[in-house]
């Protein structure tokens, strides 16, 4: 459930220059290489040479003009616990092991309990087990859903947004990345980031994961099962919704309902075919906004659709005729069912 996370701790001057000798000597020591400047950040010193043991990123920050000065620690929890665990995330019920052995460092240095750091990140994640030619599949028609606009037309967003192995929507506070594990780690063996890793044990899975950034208040505040949960839960709503997957004549079919006046039923299927025309959801919208003199009423009769779609039970994204398939699940099921599994853990 929690898979990298990035912390501080405020020091004073002489705590300050303790660290910068002791992390310099001892990154020399195991890399041969000192700390230094990374080009991106003018105000920091960094270290990588403890990834191995859960410590992905040590920095000294010292910003001359605030007179602050801070250590900051960007952590993956479950190789604290597990060396060699790239894998897999770390559960609310491990949290207390990753607590006990981060700790003996701290305390050591006089550093507080790991609960008591500041927060500057933290990413929930979930895997899913499916098979690789899914997982494509899913991501081609996760792209074509209900991406918020403030996401999609983030320059970091567009850089990576034709890559078919993920789905990655960047914002300030918010990152959701959506990506197949397997081809993830294979790429950081082939740039030498992981090179002993065994990338065979994340195929088949897909990774949900949501980054949770510029947080404010310490650590315990976050590592709350049901925020972790409602966190995850509440982006896949908002961007994927519920609702299966159907060819466009399938989904058409589902719209002469009963309970669906003749009047409302084509409109229904004519924002089928809209959707399906423009090539996504939010190509759609963004077409429909344009079309309307009034951008807010045409963003809540736009939103209005689409909730009226999802009530039917139906995905707004149809599946490619080419495909052959009749339908495609929802992943929600499978989500759920990984919390429950969670959620029996962590009880027990």
């Amino acid at each position: 459930m929690y898979d990298t996370i990035s912390i501080f701790y405020k020091l004073d001057r002489d705590e300050y220059d303790y660290f910068f000798k002791y992390l310099n000597e001892l990154s020399y020591n195991k890399v041969g290489k000192k700390l230094y400047k990374p080009r991106n950040d003018k105000n920091a010193y960094v270290t990588y040479a403890f990834m191995e043991y859960g410590f992905y990123e040590i920095k000294l920050r010292w910003r001359k003009d605030k007179n602050y000065r801070a250590i900051e620690l960007f952590i993956k929890p479950k190789l604290l616990i597990e060396t060699g665990n790239h894998y897999e995330v770390t559960n609310p019920e491990e949290m207390e092991k990753v607590r006990e052995v981060f700790n003996r460092y701290a305390q050591k240095h006089r550093l507080p309990d790991l609960l008591f750091w500041n927060v500057k990140r933290i990413d929930y994640a979930i895997d899913i087990n499916l098979p690789k030619e899914m997982i494509i599949k899913y991501l081609f028609l996760f792209k074509k859903s209900n991406h918020p606009e403030y996401m999609r037309i983030d320059k970091t967003t567009q850089r990576f947004f034709d890559c078919e192995h993920n789905l990655y929507l960047n914002s300030k506070n918010i990152t959701i990345n959506y990506y197949d594990r397997y081809k993830a780690l294979k790429n950081k063996q082939l740039v030498g980031e992981l090179i002993f890793l065994n990338t065979n044990r994340v195929r088949n899975k897909f990774r949900l994961e949501i980054q949770y950034k510029n947080c404010k208040g310490k650590l315990y505040n976050f590592l709350n099962y049901e925020f972790g949960k409602s966190t995850i839960l509440y982006f896949y709503n908002l961007v994927i919704g519920p609702g299966a997957y159907l060819p466009l004549e399938k989904a058409i079919e589902n719209t002469f309902n009963e309970n669906i006046s003749f009047k409302k039923g084509v409109k229904l299927r004519n924002f089928l075919k809209y959707i399906d025309n423009e090539g996504g959801i939010f190509e759609a919208k963004m077409r429909f906004i344009k079309e309307n003199n009034n951008r807010c009423k045409a963003i809540k009769d736009f939103s209005k659709m689409l909730n009226d779609i999802r009530k039917l039970g139906l995905n707004p994204i149809c599946l490619p005729s080419s495909w052959g398939m009749d339908q495609m699940p929802n992943l929600i099921d499978k989500i759920n069912d990984q919390f429950d599994q969670i959620k029996s853990n962590f009880l027990n």
